[in-house]
Formats: C-alpha cells, structure tokens, sequence
C-alpha cells in the first residue's frame, strides 16, 4: 500500500543518526582489541603505533567517541526540528519560527532543542517527557563537554528531579540505567560512560520516532488528508517548476503515473507493510495523472475519484 511510515525529516535524521549505537558498539569492540593487543592489519595505510599504556589510550580513545557521536546525535535532532519547520503540509506554521531558530526570548537568547522540542509536543498534545528529559541532559552534556572554556551547562529547571523520580521506570526501559549515577556524572562535569551514551542516544532516537508518527497521524490520519497533501504539493510543484511538469505532462498518462510515484515517494509516501498514514487507494495515482494540467496547476481537483 502506499502511505507514509516516516516523514523525510525523520528519514534524514534516521539515515545520520539512527546507527548511532552501532557505530559505539561497534568502535567500542575494535578499541577492546586494542587493549588486548590488537595489532594494525598490515594492509591499512594509516600511521598508527600501538600505545605503550593500551588500556589507558583506549579509555580515552572511548570518550572522545562517546562524546564525538553525543554531539552528532544531538546536531542531527536539531537538524530535524529546523527540517519540520521547512516541512509545509506538517501544519506547524505558527512554530515555524520558533522551530527554525528565528524567534528568540526576550533579551536575544535562543531557545534550546529541548524548549523547541517541548513545543512541539504541546502543539501536538502529547506528553514524552521521559525522552523530553534525557534529551535536555544529553543536549546540556554534549555543550558542557563540547564548548570547554565556557561557564559549565546546567539542565533546565526540575529536569535532575523528575529523572530521579523517574530512575526506577528508566532503568526497566533503558537496560538498567543508574539515572542518579549518570547525574552525578554529570554534574561533576565527567564525561559519560557508555552506558550513558548509548541510553541519551536511545532516548533521542524514541523521541524523534514519537514526534514523528504524532505528526503524521495528525495531518495524515485520513485518506482525503493524504490526498490533500498530494493535491497541494503537486500543485505548488507545479507553479515552482513549470517547464519540468509541462515535460512530464507531455507523456502518456502511464509515464505521468511514474513520475507521480517517484514525486510522492520524495513527500514520504511510499510503498509499505508498516503505514503509519492512511493509505491511497489503489489507483489514485493513475487518477490523478489523467487530470489535465491546467487543473493541476491550479489545484482543481474537481471530479477526481
């Protein structure tokens, strides 16, 4: 069926952090072999001596990636709320400012990705404050550790609190997370562990897929709503690039209906066994490539099944 499981922000946020726990996992092993006295591969043209105190360069080696992909996954959520706001059919015009870090609070000072985030879920109504609250700690540690030199980043108000009075559910859900440890980490301005790490990274990653399905469920719950989004940026598509569609629209009706597909395969809409949308009916696409283009241009749907 053809719907929407993800949208392309989230799809661009997936493709530069949804492997992030791999890649630690991952790099983690390769400096344990380090450690036990791995040597480079004969092959690899890199200039590489092995440390005379292994254990204690690896330890290292370990938290500059662990704080190195933190700040990745941290850029990449950011990334993905100003993406929402370019996003026109998501429906949120009236925080497209706020999203796209236009607006500031009084005084000049930005909002942060966990205030933006916040918004976000209001506007939405949906309450994630657990993953909420383990971003802003993920973002405040990613600063503190990132902008050394500057005054040490501190997580907004009752964060720390609602994380401890939380610690019990987190420690079920992220592998037996000790939050109180991770805090007091935190607020000694240690570097995280790997278990830190990968659980902010974890939470990030849920958050983002929350936000996601809300919204699509929001603007996309319905097929006519489907529609609507494909009636609409076709349209738009239509007056921003004219002379591309009137190539298009010049085909038989068969090679309008491919290039159909590969346009609303770009807004999200895709073949899928796991919608997250409504679906389009089967042929939809077929009728719309017989509307003339004219009708198109104009968003006059009129008549169409």
């Amino acid at each position: 069926m053809l719907a929407i499981s993800r949208t392309p922000p989230f799809s661009h946020f997936q493709d530069a952090a949804g492997n992030a726990t791999f890649h630690i996992n991952t790099t983690v092993v390769g400096l344990e072999l380090v450690a036990g006295g791995g040597e480079k591969p004969p092959k690899l043209n890199i200039n590489w001596t092995r440390p005379k105190e292994p254990r204690q360069s690896v330890e290292q080696t370990k938290q500059f990636i662990l704080l190195a992909i933190l700040a990745h996954v941290v850029d990449s959520f950011d990334v993905l709320l100003r993406d929402y706001a370019d996003l026109d059919w998501l429906g949120l015009e009236s925080l497209r400012e706020l999203l796209g870090k236009s607006a500031t609070k009084p005084g000049g000072k930005g909002y942060s990705i966990s205030e933006r985030t916040e918004a976000v879920l209001d506007n939405l109504g949906i309450a994630e404050r657990d993953a909420l609250s383990l971003l802003a700690l993920g973002v405040a540690w990613r600063n503190s550790l990132a902008h050394t030199g500057r005054a040490r980043q501190k997580i907004p108000d009752g964060v720390a609190d609602y994380l401890t009075a939380a610690a019990s559910r987190l420690s079920d859900r992220y592998a037996a997370i000790d939050i109180e440890a991770m805090l007091v980490r935190f607020s000694k301005g240690d570097r995280p562990t790997l278990k830190d790490a990968t659980t902010l990274v974890a939470a990030s990653q849920n958050l983002a897929r929350a936000l996601d399905e809300a919204l699509i469920r929001r603007v996309a719950g319905t097929t006519e709503q489907l529609l609507k989004i494909v009636r609409s940026s076709l349209a738009r598509a239509f007056k921003e690039d004219e002379a591309q569609w009137k190539r298009v629209w010049g085909r038989d009706p068969a090679a309008r209906a491919r290039a159909l597909l590969h346009f609303v395969a770009q807004l999200g809409i895709t073949e899928t066994s796991h919608p997250v949308s409504a679906a389009l009916e089967s042929g939809e696409i077929g009728r719309i490539a017989l509307v003339s283009q004219s009708r198109i241009a104009t968003a006059d749907f009129s008549g169409v099944a």
